[in-house]
């Protein structure tokens, strides 16, 4: 009998296809691709109806995702299909080359999204609300002012922190205030409103004679 793959969403590489006598065990060995997960796996044994193994019931293999499970042959063909897929988290962090995975719980927990979820099984406005968020978190990350910094493609690392410039970020709050524009008015207001109070601070510490560009920084 022949075990067969079949990709059924994503990308990634299954191991395990070959011809087996029957009742033969045979470890099935899934690594997704980067930026992919696995969902589920459907396994068809020749004209039964399809059987669905969730992630939750394979064993872990690696640190790089690689997760695997048993099946033992039976006399008739057997397809086994995988469904990879895109989870927030992952689709976030494709959005910036600054590592953000201290940013995603609160962003699921504020968007009442779960842990892992399927990109495409979230709205395209709930999609937009993410990444708003995500580029005002970006926002907040320390500025530098250095001329050698602001040409690394706006951010670099300083030890175990991670700087961005200023121009980047007004460029992150630019991006999410127009979507919160569009589809999140109070979340536009609030952030509106934050941001009022920063510049009078700004325009104050100005006012004195102390005034530095240090201060300044810590509200961009």
């Amino acid at each position: 009998m022949n075990i067969s793959i079949d990709i059924l969403n994503g990308n990634g590489n299954v191991e395990g296809m070959g011809t087996y006598e029957s009742g033969t065990p045979v470890s099935i060995i899934i690594t997704p691709s980067p930026g992919f997960d696995v969902k589920h796996v459907t396994i068809k044994d020749g004209d039964k109806e399809p059987v669905q193994v969730e992630k939750s019931a394979m064993i872990n293999l690696d640190d790089d995702g690689a997760i695997g499970f048993d099946i033992t042959t039976g006399a008739e063909d057997m397809i086994v299909g995988v469904y990879f897929y895109v989870s927030i988290e992952s689709y976030l962090q494709t959005k910036t080359s600054i590592d953000v995975s201290r940013f995603l719980q609160g962003i699921r927990t504020d968007r009442n999204i779960e842990y892992g979820a399927d990109v495409d099984s979230i709205g395209d406005i709930d999609k937009k609300l993410c990444e708003a968020d995500l580029y005002m978190c970006l926002s907040s990350l320390p500025t530098t002012r250095t001329a050698a910094k602001d040409a690394d493609g706006g951010w670099s690392h300083q030890g175990e922190g991670i700087t961005v410039s200023l121009s980047d970020k007004q460029g992150f709050i630019a991006r999410a205030m127009a979507v919160y524009k569009k589809y999140d008015p109070e979340k536009y207001e609030e952030v509106e409103q934050s941001m009022q109070y920063k510049k009078t601070i700004v325009e104050y510490s100005y006012s004195r004679p102390s005034d530095s560009k240090e201060i300044i920084a810590e509200f961009y």
